[in-house]
């Protein structure tokens, strides 16, 4: 099944032996397209519209990607960045003694 996509690995698709198309290295599966039956080599393909397991990987993914960018905009930089209330000290306080 297509979904319709102009990018080059749509023209050539891809080779997966082992990895049902559900790994990053997988170029259809990295692209976030699903494999096409009309120019892909892959066996044993789940890389399609519908399948459940496809499906709950990206679903896990996404979830995991939003989870490390809320992380890295509360302040999960290890106190790197400074807090909004730093900003308003007067510099007589950074100065090292």
């Amino acid at each position: 099944k297509d979904q319709g996509s102009s990018s080059s690995s749509r023209t050539r698709g891809c080779n997966c032996k082992k990895s049902s198309c559900l790994k990053k290295y997988c170029e259809c599966f990295q692209a976030s397209v699903y494999c096409s039956f009309s120019v892909c080599k892959c066996l044993d393909c789940k890389n399609i519209e519908g399948n459940e397991e496809r499906e709950a990987l990206t679903a896990k993914m996404r979830k995991n990607s939003t989870e490390q960018m809320m992380q890295s905009l509360s302040g999960g930089s290890g106190g790197l960045i400074a807090s909004s209330a730093d900003m308003f000290l007067p510099p007589s306080t950074f100065a090292v003694p």
